[in-house]
């Protein structure tokens, strides 16, 4: 791990460079704005490769404390840091990048449509069109994940054609835990998807291609030494099994 990468969430003007560089060997070109978001992704998930890369692995048991004890936290969580969350919603960088990206009405809409059914939370418009009301979307993602967790504390999904056959948490955690390359793997993932959103390319496992490079040039973020050599086949174990 770089030294020099360290907490940042932000990645310095030589990252950067280096990025562009990878891109550009491509002749894929993106716009000042577009460019600054692709590089905003990949600082997030360096971020969370850095502080995840040396986690232990999750068993079914451990993974099913850890969601009851996030059950009791949010069902114990009082008015007053609602509020506060609520509040404190309206001034986080994720409000920021909804009021930017010009998609948030199309969000506003899609959650009233998913939500007004009887069956969950009914939003009221509040008649601001340039964007989604972070408080309210933090309401909703408190409740959603207090729902969630009723659903994996069930042992089943919900509407299931299989009944009880079919463990949610089953599906969703390997045996034994989480693979050995997990956290490389979920980086792979969250770059892949970074790169497809910006470039509208598919992240692809060909030696030297697009993506290939992208990811070199990513990688090497962490770690300035690494050989510049193919990850095809760390492509290919995050993207296609």
């Amino acid at each position: 791990m770089s030294a020099s990468f360290s907490f940042r969430k932000k990645l310095s003007e030589d990252d950067c460079s280096a990025i562009a560089h990878a891109l550009k060997e491509h002749k894929l070109e993106l716009s000042s704005e577009v460019f600054e978001r692709l590089c905003d992704a990949v600082g997030q998930a360096l971020v969370w490769y850095f502080y995840n890369r040396d986690g232990k692995p999750s068993s079914k048991a451990e993974t099913l404390v850890e969601i009851k004890r996030l059950q009791k936290g949010l069902a114990n969580l009082s008015e007053t840091a609602r509020y506060v969350l609520e509040a404190s919603a309206q001034h986080t960088l994720t409000q920021k990048r909804f009021d930017a990206s010009g998609e948030t009405w199309n969000l506003w809409n899609a959650l009233n449509a998913q939500w007004s059914t009887g069956k969950g939370i009914d939003f009221e418009l509040t008649g601001e069109h340039d964007n989604v009301p972070m408080p309210s979307l933090c309401q909703f993602a408190v409740l959603m994940l207090k729902e969630s967790c009723e659903v994996a504390l069930s042992g089943k999904f919900p509407e299931s054609k299989r009944g009880d056959e079919l463990d949610i948490v089953s599906a969703c955690v390997a045996p034994g835990g989480r693979p050995r390359d997990y956290t490389k793997h979920e980086l792979v993932k969250d770059i892949a998807s970074a790169f497809t959103s910006a470039t509208k390319h598919k992240a692809s496992d060909t030696p030297h291609g697009p993506f290939d490079d992208f990811l070199t040039a990513c990688l090497k973020i962490l770690n300035p030494d690494q050989v510049s050599t193919t990850n095809r086949k760390l492509i290919r174990a995050a993207l296609y099994k």
